[in-house]
């Protein structure tokens, strides 16, 4: 069998998937296409009730209450209950690991930690509704740090939008009959970035309704050691029959309704087996295909590291803030406070008033939520950049500089920019960017002759009064030179504008033609789409040649002979 061509295989499916237009509009990723998650392992916990019928009881009824909106009425009350000698036991045994707790509500939080004040000492930290937004903070910063909290209690407000990928230990004290909400509470450590294997440790008294409903998701959903899909429907269908179950558990004994619970696992497993089965048949596998390239996604992933490791960036936001009297202090792990009290200008931008915690260590931010991480896109970096772009300092000087003959330089620059709506991406092909000339008394250009690396380091501050007292100085010569310099700066630019101009009709007409072939192929390609692209074209190519000169800053030197 005669070898094809090298990357054919792979050139024909770019074009079958550009042909089905699957990347053209929406990007889906799935979890099975990637890497960088960790593993599940779940670690059920049975402990016995010792014919505590009173506990087994009240377990029962604190499902009810929860379950039906009435967990108000609870009183929650934890001294003698065996799931809290087990979680001591375990923060004993796992120590100095990370335990994260998540249960139902803040009353079954302070509950908890009122109990376990009793059995141990460990550092315990607490997150929930009731404490202020700072504190909440504050805490699971805390928790974070090597040396911090061992074990965080935590409400539902603990399963979304907070990471804790740091800590491998997941601690389920209870289990809501929704199963979205467990898997959302599995995904605070389930993430990329987790480091390790996630254990899922779940108490439950042998014999109470806490046994079942536990039964039910590991081998009905099989919820816990992978990801789970579909748990609206698996909540809709099952809810009710399970809550009514849990009940006669409580009421009866686990061993009387064994039955009905098997019945309603297998039936469970059934609906799981069906319900993927329709996921797999609802597949869009071009889709998938085009939503993520291992190839692609290793590049960026190498240039953010290059770009993370480069010191540049920390120089030079170092310098701008100490331009601006922004003080900043260093600390050990990295962390830098930056305080604005002592800044010369009033409200500095994206700075808190009583100051930020921020760190150049993407892991560090990870690890801490209140850690801002600083990158070249953050908005710290860009409104300081901003703020010296946009204030008067350094946009006059005057300076002398050694030379063989007397003369007078204008060293000018101008800004080379479009204006145009920002939905059409003009600077993806012509991007502000300055223009740099130098000119003498005559109007000669010397751009080549005096480079900004010599200037730099040969050019000293001069006194501008003195030299304002001298005659033949006037605003007329000044404004001669600027004309000159702006005249330079229009020649100098015309090669870019009609580059940038020529990049963006080659662009964007291939866009227009590969749309209209599509459209042949596709019907999912709209006819409006093709014309917003011919729009896009005109629209960019106008801005690019519309594009204005805007002087920017300017600096006098005086040429001085140097004696021999």
């Amino acid at each position: 069998m005669k070898q094809g061509r090298p990357g054919a295989r792979e050139a024909l499916l770019r074009t079958l998937l550009d042909q089905h237009g699957t990347g053209r509009v929406v990007f889906r990723n799935t979890r099975a296409a990637m890497t960088g998650f960790p593993k599940r392992k779940f670690c059920p916990a049975p402990v016995d009730a010792d014919e505590n019928v009173t506990l087994l009881a009240r377990i029962g009824r604190e499902l009810q209450a929860e379950e039906n909106g009435e967990a108000d009425a609870l009183r929650y009350s934890f001294k003698g209950d065996p799931r809290l000698t087990w979680l001591v036991g375990l923060m004993r045994e796992l120590a100095p690991a990370k335990i994260l707790l998540i249960c139902k509500s803040q009353r079954k939080v302070l509950a908890l930690a009122s109990a376990l004040q009793d059995l141990t000492s460990a550092k315990v930290a607490l997150f929930h509704e009731g404490l202020p937004l700072v504190q909440r903070d504050r805490n699971a910063a805390w928790f974070a740090e090597p040396d911090g909290a061992q074990l965080l209690l935590c409400s539902e407000i603990g399963s979304e939008g907070r990471n804790f990928q740091f800590a491998h230990h997941l601690v389920l004290f209870d289990l809501p009959l929704n199963p979205g909400l467990v898997e959302q509470r599995i995904g605070r450590l389930d993430r990329i970035g987790q480091t390790d294997t996630i254990r899922i440790h779940v108490p439950y008294v042998r014999g109470s309704a806490d046994e079942f409903v536990l039964d039910w998701y590991h081998r009905g959903l099989s919820a816990f050691e992978a990801p789970m899909h579909g748990g609206a429907e698996f909540q809709a269908k099952f809810r009710p029959r399970l809550l009514e179950l849990a009940a006669e558990a409580a009421g009866a004994g686990g061993d009387a309704i064994r039955e009905k619970f098997e019945q309603l696992i297998a039936e469970t497993q059934a609906f799981r087996d069906e319900l993927a089965a329709k996921m797999r048949e609802g597949r869009d596998r071009l889709l998938e295909l085009n939503s993520f390239s291992a190839t692609k996604a290793q590049e960026i992933v190498e240039r953010l590291r290059e770009a993370e490791a480069d010191p540049t960036l920390r120089r030079f936001l170092y310098e701008l803030l100490e331009h601006f009297g922004v003080r900043v202090k260093e600390y050990e792990q990295g962390e830098l406070f930056l305080d604005p009290s002592h800044a010369y200008v009033e409200s500095f931008p994206s700075i808190e008033r009583d100051g930020m915690l921020a760190t150049f260590d993407r892991r560090r931010a990870l690890a801490r939520e209140d850690i801002r991480f600083l990158s070249a896109d953050h908005g710290l970096v860009r409104d300081t950049i901003d703020l010296l772009i946009d204030s008067p300092q350094g946009c006059a000087a005057f300076g002398t500089l050694p030379a063989d003959e007397p003369n007078l330089l204008l060293e000018a620059v101008f800004v080379l920019e479009t204006v145009a709506d920002s939905r059409w991406h003009v600077d993806q092909f012509l991007a502000p960017a300055p223009v740099r000339v130098v000119v003498d008394l005559r109007g000669q250009d010397f751009t080549a002759e005096r480079p900004v690396t010599a200037l730099a380091g040969e050019v000293d501050d001069g006194d501008l009064a003195s030299f304002l007292a001298r005659p033949g100085f006037s605003p007329e010569v000044l404004r001669r030179m600027i004309e000159s310099a702006e005249s330079a700066a229009r020649a100098q630019s015309e090669s870019r504008r009609k580059a940038a101009a020529q990049q963006a009709r080659q662009a964007l007409t291939g866009e227009i033609e590969r749309l209209a072939a599509l459209r042949k192929l596709n019907d999912l390609v709209r006819a409006e789409e093709i014309a917003l692209a011919k729009m896009q074209l005109e629209q960019v190519c106008g801005a690019i040649e519309d594009a204005r000169l805007r002087l920017d800053s300017l600096r006098l030197i005086v040429e001085t002979p140097v004696e021999r």
